[in-house]
């Protein structure tokens, strides 16, 4: 059975946590990897936003902000579980696509919430919005995209992509409880009405839940995790990426790093 590492991190702070995921996408991308499982979470509530978003609504509101190498909307995040999965993307498992790599992960974490008894529907249609994901007032618990989980119509995990020439890191966010003002404050009136989280739909309990996703995951893929941590090259690298790019307001805000080339494909997707 194919083993997959398991990198169980603990909350860190925005600038942090996206070094680390960049790190690990990079590692893959040279070979230097296996396919990774990464939970953590967030020492304070930080806002992210999409590669191409407008940072202007969220620079002066006294939160932190970290710019994602992912598309999409902004994510409020506090009080969560979230993941990342990077692997190479001609594994048989993702070999399929884009979509077809949304439909499998969502898949696996929809098993999870039914160990909890929570009824998932996975969206199978792109939903009707007018808003452009890169402008300011973009939220990505607004509306679902398509293999995204809702309960009750209402988005539970918000997801996003980023994929390099041989590699690709989706990564999301499972919110277990949210502040309400907050939310309506950042994104507009009625925001968090759109929104599902753990705790109102009746599933509190944030260590019972990985336990659960770590066993859906292995049954779905039909692989089995060891416990492990970045090694000495990731660490040294994302290190460096969290200097250069992640530890300024030019990228934060502006989407600028000095030095530092793109050259990948952006995928707007809302995390």
């Amino acid at each position: 059975m194919e083993r997959w590492r398991l990198i169980d991190d603990g909350a860190g702070d925005g600038p942090h946590n996206m070094a680390v995921d960049e790190a690990l996408l990079l590692s893959s991308e040279k070979g230097m990897s296996p396919p990774t499982l990464r939970l953590y979470g967030w020492t304070s509530p930080t806002i992210s936003i999409g590669y191409l978003q407008d940072s202007a609504a969220y620079a002066t509101n006294g939160l932190p902000v970290v710019r994602r190498i992912t598309g999409g909307r902004a994510v409020l995040h506090g009080s969560e579980v979230t993941y990342s999965i990077v692997s190479d993307y001609r594994h048989p498992l993702f070999s399929g696509g884009v979509r077809a790599t949304y439909l499998v992960i969502s898949n696996a974490i929809a098993m999870a919430l039914a160990g909890l008894s929570v009824r998932a529907e996975i969206v199978t249609k792109r939903r009707a919005d007018s808003r452009d994901s890169r402008t300011a007032g973009g939220a990505c618990f607004s509306v679902p995209s398509r293999y995204e989980i809702v309960v009750d119509d209402r988005k539970l995990v918000g997801s996003a992509q980023k994929r390099l020439r041989n590699s690709f890191l989706q990564h999301g966010s499972i919110p277990f409880e949210i502040d309400e003002e907050m939310v309506n404050d950042l994104f507009g009136e009625d925001t968090s009405a759109s929104m599902a989280w753990m705790a109102s739909v009746g599933a509190v309990d944030i260590d019972k839940f990985k336990s659960l996703l770590l066993k859906s995951l292995e049954e779905a893929f039909a692989i089995t995790f060891y416990r492990g941590t970045l090694t000495d090259w990731e660490e040294e690298l994302m290190r460096e990426i969290l200097k250069e790019k992640y530890g300024s307001e030019e990228w934060n805000l502006k989407r600028t790093v000095p030095g530092m080339g793109g050259g990948a494909l952006y995928l707007c997707r809302g995390m």
